[in-house]
């Protein structure tokens, strides 16, 4: 299907594409993000995720929900469940020491915290929460 597509982009054809699935919309020249019927944003997708003014974290653990329940509990993180693991957004003033001397009392099931890379996704579900709180 994304071959057929690049083909009619390659000879100059515009293509409306819906889809749910983030990797999908990162393969498109423009994205918009809807919710509830809102547009939130829309632009070439590395120029959304770089609009972005936060660390990602990735939090490798055998039992995210309920690490996730107990980071909810426990701390003021911006923690998000994202695939098997949870993602940990940093604002510009916390560091990753911070973050660190945050989770080191929780005594929490973490099997690796790395950097990584935010994703068009992270931005779709910190634009929706952000409207659900308006």
């Amino acid at each position: 299907f994304w071959n057929i597509l690049g083909a009619l982009r390659a000879d100059n054809v515009a293509v409306l594409v819906s889809t749910a699935y983030m990797d999908e919309a990162d393969l498109c020249d423009r994205v918009a993000l809807m919710y509830e019927g809102r547009f939130l944003a829309f632009d070439k997708p590395q120029n959304l995720t770089t609009g972005m003014q936060r660390t990602v974290y990735r939090l490798k653990t055998k039992t995210p929900a309920r690490t996730l329940q107990r980071l909810k509990e426990k701390t003021d993180l911006d923690v998000q469940l994202f695939g098997d693991g949870l993602h940990i957004y940093l604002s510009a003033e916390n560091t990753p020491q911070k973050l660190a001397e945050t989770l080191s009392p929780l005594n929490i099931d973490m099997e690796d915290l790395s950097g990584t890379a935010l994703q068009l996704e992270d931005l779709f579900l910190f634009l929706m929460r952000e409207t659900d709180h308006e």
